[in-house]
């Protein structure tokens, strides 16, 4: 049998009220020749008896079922068994448009990119007014690896790196370099793999397609500050360390990708911070003390985007140079959160 030109490795975790549409929305693709993955994550609703209904129905489905272990494992179930030349990843609550894929499609008739990009719709399901489209403004793809390296700093700018969703990897490139997602984290995972898998690429193909709906029903920020401490600084600075490894590779001067990093860092940088002062992950005050002496120095406070009030109050926070007053300020303001 000839292998299908895309894998679509869906997880699927209790998502019984989404799956219909997201399961269909690959069907009705107008590129046919691909297989869809489906990764029953230790559902406790219908999911997997939708999952084992639509297998029924079309022979391109394939459906694995794990206890539940997250949606990095899920993930990397789903490329085990993956055969497509390409590997593309839906999550269970978004959908598709039908072209989707045939966009992609078009992208590699010629010459077989190492990753494809696509834009992608951020859907207000409650709220259509706030929907939002990230893509480029024009085709281009790039061989030269100078060229691509220019192009990353772009598209990370650009919010088209983020997320595993709306791209397609080469199953060779992952296989050969045994790249997964790491399963010990649970936000975030997405952004490490991709890095990782950039660092191992040498073309690209960008297309001005927005066919991947990104579905939105509940706010989830960093504000909420979920995470511990040393989880969330461990993430960013793994992902720091990678974005840097790629920038040094490819060379990438622009100015703007360098201030995204330091912007981000920060940004992650303070939620772990906040998160000391949360029951949960709360720490003992002296070692509270000890982190504000070694992370707050190096926090660029300048990049904060002080049109929020929350990072208006907490550059006054971080600007004081008493890091036992500062401990207060930071306790006080986690009540009011």
């Amino acid at each position: 049998m000839i292998p299908p030109l895309f894998s679509i490795v869906v997880p699927v975790y209790n998502s019984e009220l989404y799956l219909n549409k997201c399961i269909q929305s690959t069907l009705n693709q107008s590129y046919r020749n691909f297989e869809l993955i489906l990764v029953n994550d230790g559902s406790v609703d219908k999911s997997l008896e939708i999952c084992n209904q639509f297998k029924k129905l079309d022979n391109r489905i394939k459906v694995l079922s794990q206890e539940n272990t997250g949606v990095s494992s899920a993930r990397n179930a789903g490329i085990s068994i993956a055969s497509g030349e390409y590997i593309t990843f839906l999550d269970s609550d978004d959908f598709l448009d039908l072209s989707y894929l045939d966009c992609f499609r078009k992208q590699v008739v010629n010459f077989k990119y190492d990753l494809l990009v696509s834009g992608f719709l951020m859907y207000y399901e409650d709220n259509p007014n706030a929907n939002k489209s990230f893509a480029v403004e024009a085709t281009f793809s790039t061989k030269e690896f100078i060229d691509t390296g220019a192009q990353i700093g772009k598209l990370e700018i650009a919010s088209l790196l983020s997320g595993p969703f709306a791209k397609c990897i080469k199953r060779e490139i992952l296989f050969d370099n045994k790249i997964l997602f790491d399963s010990n984290f649970h936000f975030g995972e997405d952004a490490i793999f991709n890095h990782n898998y950039i660092n191992k690429i040498c073309s690209i193909s960008v297309n001005t397609c927005v066919g991947y709906y990104y579905v939105q029903r509940t706010t989830d920020s960093l504000v909420k500050h979920k995470y511990s401490f040393n989880k969330t600084n461990s993430y960013i600075e793994i992902l720091t360390t990678l974005r840097k490894k790629n920038k040094a590779r490819f060379g990438i001067r622009e100015e703007n990708y360098m201030k995204l990093i330091k912007r981000e860092q920060t940004l992650y940088k303070i939620a772990a911070i906040q998160s000391m002062y949360i029951p949960k992950y709360k720490l003992r005050r002296t070692d509270r003390y000890c982190i504000l002496e070694e992370q707050v120095p190096n926090l660029d406070l300048n990049l904060l985007p002080l049109s929020s009030i929350h990072y208006y109050i907490l550059k006054i926070i971080f600007s004081r140079k008493n890091r036992k007053l500062m401990d207060v300020f930071l306790f006080l303001y986690s009540k009011l959160l």
